[in-house]
């Protein structure tokens, strides 16, 4: 096995768009790539015939391991130049011949000081080397532009300290660049060894390598956009009448010498909820002046406040800050709640729609967007959109039309849309399974059951609640946040989390267990008395820590304590997550690499992909039978061939193909 440093200098084409919108298929323009190892060291040029096929040869080579810097925008840039290259850098990440040098470091010091890890960065902190062309010297490149002696010595210099990076941390253990603050691994073993998990399915900005798009039907946005502004403003309306001056904005009105000496005059403005401005007594007379809307927090929790004074109540609070929370969610528990307060929640509801789905699209004009997509970008190793967010768009409701159906196929086509029934349960069964836990959730899933009905049937609760239990409680959610997040009391959250654990025990036994399938990196060097000091250094008492070791408190600070390295039943590795996002990237990780499978497919055979939300795949074909009939079986055999390939000892979960003729 060979390894070969590779990084690539590039030549930003400028966007199209706004901050929140994309307008285009936006790539750099490689200009030139670094190749470097203890045989060869060349700059080749992009607009140089012979460089590129020494490029393709090397790229192509596969028994060569590739050392990257940020690998995701390497992979990209290089995937852009044609097919062959995006070919053998997909079989690079499938068959780990990737190594990246910011995860190598990561897994030595799981708690950088240094957050974005930056190359510079890396070659002083291993190295002592400060490197040329950074900061305010760093060098512009152009396209088809000969590089002068300076840029060659400078594009040169960043594959040799990515190579020479990646030597100095392969010589060192895991977990030992840790400044003190994590000392030592306690990790899985196998035949005794730490397993080297420096081999990454590196996460790739998709919508650099493969042009991802969508129509937008401007008659659809304009109405959405007018429906949204008039809510808007009626809520605006109701939260003025409510709550007064809270919400208004007083203008700065410079006031006359004298103004304050006549008698009856009055220093300050107040709201006048029938004028709708702010108005003040002046010699006698009422002058008004007209005043903006501003939505004032603190008056708010002042008004909770007294609220909960009033009655007696103990607020909902946020974490951080210990103020009262303005979030719906944390006020579910409460049955009537002041209205001025209930006013503002729906006033954030409906102008963070308008601000985020619609008045961007109208700002920018767009006919079609681009969105970022990046593979993976969420925290537990989901897929990740941005410029415009797709995946949070809402759905419609009964009393309200999606704001998905904004966005609609160009004329003459239709969209198929593809999602998995229940992937996350196929996943979480597949991790349990390779983790050695065989239980009721995997016989369930082999035997075509309904999952929701059976556990329904099990645990003696409505269809819906088992849903509910499905879907929220395998990645260690609590009953407080279970409570607040599907409407149910704590009690009854309570309940029906311990009765879905108590049927399917295998789930508990992964909760309990998987902690030992990841790689953990704990304060200290993992013994009680350490662990002890760092509790007593955080201010709990030696009683605390003796006697109430289980209590919230001191539980919740030991998650905190601990790192996570997840490696995936696809051989994926996900990086420093804390407990509960670690809990998810097991089977929310896999799911995301299955439909990164059957996305890598159909782009493959030539099919536009519209949308990528999580679990679903909504392709663009023409409107006529052949090519819907053709678009779905492609569908269907990319999602099931790649849910196969992953999850090989689970049954097949349904795939529901539907003709759509705007996304909803």
């Amino acid at each position: 096995m060979k390894f070969l440093a590779v990084d690539t200098e590039t030549h930003l084409i400028p966007p199209l768009g706004t901050k929140k919108v994309q307008l285009r298929h936006l790539v750099p323009q490689m200009v030139c790539a670094q190749v470097h190892n203890d045989e060869v060291s060349e700059v080749l040029m992009a607009h140089e015939p012979a460089d590129m096929s020494r490029l393709l040869g090397l790229i192509t080579s596969p028994d060569t391991t590739f050392i990257m810097h940020n690998a995701a925008f390497d992979i990209a840039v290089l995937s852009s130049l044609g097919e062959s290259y995006r070919q053998a850098m997909l079989r690079a990440i499938r068959e780990h011949r990737i190594l990246d040098t910011r995860v190598m470091y990561l897994m030595r010091d799981p708690d950088p000081i240094n957050k974005a890890i930056s190359l510079t960065f890396l070659a002083k902190r291993m190295l002592g080397y400060t490197m040329l062309g950074k900061g305010a010297t760093q060098l512009s490149y152009k396209y088809g532009e000969k590089l002068d002696q300076e840029q060659y010595r400078y594009a040169l210099d960043d594959a040799k300290v990515t190579w020479n990076v990646a030597q100095a941390l392969m010589a060192r253990p895991m977990g030992s660049l840790g400044y003190g603050k994590y000392s030592k691994l306690i990790a899985a073993r196998q035949n005794g060894e730490l397993i080297a998990p420096d081999y990454v399915y590196s996460k790739a900005a998709a919508h650099m390598a493969w042009p991802i798009s969508i129509s937008i039907d401007q008659e659809e946005l304009k109405a959405r956009h007018q429906e949204l502004t008039l809510q808007v403003n009626e809520v605006k309306d109701r939260l003025l009448k409510q709550g007064g001056a809270i919400f208004v904005r007083v203008p700065k009105v410079q006031p006359e010498p004298a103004a304050f000496e006549v008698l009856g005059a009055t220093r300050t403005w107040s709201y006048s909820p029938e004028l709708g401005k702010m108005v003040r007594l002046w010699k006698g007379e009422q002058q008004q002046i007209d005043c903006k809307f501003k939505t004032n927090q603190s008056g708010l929790c002042q008004v909770a406040e007294e609220y909960g004074e009033k009655y007696d109540l103990n607020l909902p609070r946020t974490e951080k800050t210990k103020k009262v929370s303005l979030k719906k969610d944390d006020w579910s528990d409460f049955e009537n709640l002041p209205p001025v307060l209930d006013t503002f929640m729906e006033y954030q509801k409906y102008s963070k729609y308008l601000s985020t789905y619609t008045a961007p699209l109208v700002e920018s004009g767009a006919q079609e967007v681009f969105p970022r997509y990046f593979v993976p970008g969420a925290a537990t190793g989901r897929w990740a959109c941005s410029k415009p967010n797709l995946q949070n768009v809402p759905k419609g409701s009964k009393n309200r039309t999606s704001l998905r159906a904004i966005y609609a196929p160009k004329k003459g086509h239709v969209f198929l849309e593809a999602d998995y029934s229940t992937l996350e349960l196929y996943t979480l069964a597949q991790t349990m399974y390779d983790m050695g836990i065989d239980g009721p959730l995997r016989a369930t899933l082999n035997a075509g059951k309904d999952i929701h009905q059976e556990t329904a049937d099990m645990v003696g609760c409505s269809r819906q609640d088992a849903k509910a239990c499905n879907f929220g409680l395998p990645g260690g959610m609590g009953p407080r946040m279970f409570a607040k997040m599907y409407g149910y009391t704590f009690e009854a959250a309570k309940k029906l989390k311990n009765d879905w654990l108590t049927h399917f025990w295998d789930v508990r036994q992964y909760l309990k267990a998987f902690s030992t399938s990841a790689w953990t990196f704990y304060r200290g060097d993992g013994t009680r008395d350490d662990r002890d000091k760092w509790l007593s250094s955080l201010g709990f008492t030696d009683q605390d820590i003796d006697k109430g070791l289980k209590s919230f408190d001191i539980i919740k600070k030991l998650d905190e304590g601990r790192i996570f390295t997840c490696k995936l039943s696809s051989g994926r590795i996900i990086p420093r997550r804390r407990y509960s996002m670690a809990s998810n990237c097991f089977f929310q990780g896999l799911g995301a690499d299955i439909i990164t499978r059957a996305f890598n497919t159909l782009r493959d055979e030539g099919w536009h992909v519209a949308v990528v939300v999580h679990d679903s795949l909504t392709l663009e074909v023409k409107d006529n039978r052949g090519a819907i009939s053709m678009g779905s079986a492609a569908l269907d055999r990319a999602m099931s061939n790649a849910q196969s390939e992953v999850c090989p000892d689970i049954g097949l979960p349904s795939v529901d193909v539907e003709v759509l003729e705007r996304w909803k």
